[in-house]
């Protein structure tokens, strides 16, 4: 027994295919701006000291400007320097 086609399955027949093929996956259809401004009480805490309870990488690095850490990503890859 076959199934009968509908109206809808002629019109999808000619639509592309919109679905990402994963989950990492983008559609290019334009682009669009978030902002996102978070609640001064959740800021507030976690800025308060002792909240935080990871361990920090590159603690030298806290600080520094974006032409001091341009400087050091060059010095340590020289291969593929930042301009």
């Amino acid at each position: 027994m076959t199934k009968k086609a509908s109206k809808k399955d002629d019109d999808n027949k000619n639509k592309p295919n919109n679905k990402p093929k994963d989950r990492n996956s983008t559609l290019n259809h334009g682009s669009f701006t978030i902002r996102y401004q978070t609640g001064v009480g959740l800021r507030n805490k976690m800025n308060a000291e002792g909240w935080f309870k990871g361990t920090i990488k590159n603690k030298k690095m806290i600080g520094k400007s974006a032409d001091d850490l341009i400087d050091q990503w060059n010095q340590d890859n020289p291969d593929k320097p930042v301009k």
